[in-house]
């Protein structure tokens, strides 16, 4: 019998046997902006906000050690009922009763002194723990958004990480998710779409965390709640972007910061923290005994300077042929002879032309994998075939313009002269050599371009 130990935190599976790489030290440096939004609304209890408190302690403490901290934003959000609000064009800052509210916020912007975060996590002032007011997940994500796009490093990765039971109100209603169905509240839904679709196209990173009373409440929408953020909210892939913190939430957010702390920038790996070593563990999704890494084990290579040397070939053969036309003296010929080499000379032109077109058809960026399986693979063996006729062609015309200008110089002069046998001596030599030369760097371009998917 084959056993097989598996493990989980924040979505993802450690299989027994699956290729692993060793990494760095956890925490040693995170390469990203990070916003954390918790949720104090009214389907929280206070142990639940008291938890979201704690976890994120815990996540920020993480990387108090680190040699590149990473810059970590702290935000909530909850509503009070606003009448009318989704006819006042969906905007974060409302007034109530004279007061101006907001439906999210960020409490400390971006920041590595984390000693400045801490006592608004152990206060109870500025998140206290009594929840009210409806959920407006997408001014959460707007907020965030703004934060990490305003004050945030563009060179870095951008990671708003929201905790939150994914029951989103309607805007302009109180406590009460979306009557008559509150379960399927579709302005609030949509408006919740449309702000993580904008935010995701902006290239901020979107983690979601199940958790709080979505379950347990007056209103029964743990599925609908889970669906939305799994499948409207979150970045790809799911398995690493989602999870239900509701078990164990400190230990959740403590994955979390390893998985950010490991990244090796690979979807096809699980990262995580084991033992304060970063790991990067090979995942198979369709089981198929096939690490999904062997579709990404695959390297791209800038061909362009040898796309450039194939252009310039081409162009130095053309040049060749006009440089011995001009130092044998094509003025001095007849008018016939002349005409003829002009011929000769026009066909050298197409030649090079068509010659340097087909230079960069070849891939500029060819990308190539260890296997085929399911990649879209692009080949230039035509490319390569007609280059190589369009150099010969001009290899070709250089001898025959040479045989041209010898026979119309011994017919003019009786006899070729040493200067003018050594010149054609020279010519010819080159021609070879150039078009050797071409052939030499074709041989080094390559011909194959893949597009690998899992």
């Amino acid at each position: 019998m084959k056993f097989r130990f598996i493990f989980q935190a924040f979505g993802l599976f450690l299989f027994l046997g699956a290729p692993v790489a060793i990494g760095q030290s956890c925490g040693v440096g995170t390469d990203a902006e990070i916003v954390l939004m918790l949720d104090r609304t009214g389907s929280m209890e206070p142990s639940d906000i008291a938890e979201e408190k704690e976890a994120a302690f815990e996540f920020i403490r993480f990387f108090e050690n680190a040699q590149a901290r990473p810059r970590i934003a702290l935000g909530s959000f909850h509503s009070l009922s606003v009448p009318g609000y989704a006819q006042e064009g969906y905007e974060n800052l409302y007034l109530y009763n004279g007061v101006e509210y907001s439906h999210a916020r960020i409490h400390h912007q971006l920041t590595t002194d984390y000693e400045e975060l801490y006592p608004l996590l152990s206060n109870s002032t500025t998140i206290p723990l009594w929840g009210n007011g409806g959920t407006n997940i997408a001014q959460m994500i707007r907020v965030g958004e703004t934060e990490l796009l305003e004050r945030g490093d563009p060179s870095k990765r951008r990671i708003l990480i929201a905790l939150t039971d994914g029951e989103p109100s309607q805007p302009g209603w109180y406590t009460y998710p979306c009557h008559p169905d509150p379960c399927n509240c579709t302005p609030a839904v949509d408006f919740a779409t449309s702000s993580a679709s904008i935010a995701r196209s902006n290239g901020v990173e979107i983690f979601t965390i199940y958790y709080g009373g979505a379950g347990s409440g007056r209103y029964d929408c743990e599925a609908e709640g889970i669906k939305l953020l799994k499948e409207e909210i979150v970045s790809a892939p799911v398995s690493s972007h989602f999870v239900d913190g509701n078990s164990a939430l400190s230990e959740v957010f403590v994955a979390l910061a390893g998985q950010l702390s490991c990244d090796d920038g690979k979807s096809c790996t699980e990262d995580r923290c084991e033992g304060n070593q970063c790991v990067f563990i090979e995942k198979d999704s369709d089981q198929d005994g096939i690490s999904d890494c062997d579709f990404y084990r695959c390297e791209t290579y800038d061909q362009s300077p040898k796309l450039t040397k194939l252009d310039q070939g081409v162009k130095k053969q053309e040049a060749l042929i006009l440089w011995l036309v001009k130092k044998m003296g094509l003025g001095t010929f007849t008018t016939l002879d002349q005409h003829q080499i002009s011929s000769v000379l026009d066909e050298a032109h197409r030649l090079q032309i068509e010659g340097w077109v087909l230079s960069w058809q070849f891939p500029q960026f060819p990308t190539t994998c260890e296997i085929r399986t399911g990649c879209e693979v692009r080949e230039s063996y035509d490319t390569k075939s007609n280059y190589i006729l369009k150099s010969r062609g001009l290899l070709k015309l250089s001898r025959g313009v040479a045989r041209k200008l010898e026979n119309i110089l011994a017919s003019r002069d009786g006899q070729l002269g040493m200067h003018q046998e050594w010149i054609l001596g020279r010519f010819t030599k080159k021609a070879k050599k150039l078009f050797r030369k071409n052939l030499r760097v074709l041989k080094r371009v390559k011909i194959v371009d893949m597009e690998c998917h899992v």
